[in-house]
């Protein structure tokens, strides 16, 4: 009976932590973090996307592409070489 309820005593931080990341993810998050949130959503614009070569050496490639935040949680990539 001891082991069982050491064991379930190191289990319960485990669910709280795993049920409240749980709940931020559902859009139930506080009002700090819903404004910093709130700030992401929408269509971004890729800028530069860099490739790192076997040499160790950064290469920038020639992409064009599109990055889309929702505000319930999802988010989408579209990334485009512009010459194939």
């Amino acid at each position: 009976m001891k082991k069982l309820l050491q064991l379930a005593l190191a289990a319960l931080p485990i669910g709280v932590i795993t049920v409240s990341g749980l709940a931020r993810s559902a859009g139930h998050a506080p009002a700090g973090e819903a404004t910093i949130r709130g700030r992401f959503v929408g269509a971004w614009r890729l800028v530069r996307l860099e490739e790192p070569r076997p040499d160790g050496k950064i290469h920038r490639a020639d992409c064009t592409g599109l990055l889309v935040f929702t505000g319930d949680g999802h988010m989408s990539v579209q990334v485009m070489y512009r010459k194939p």
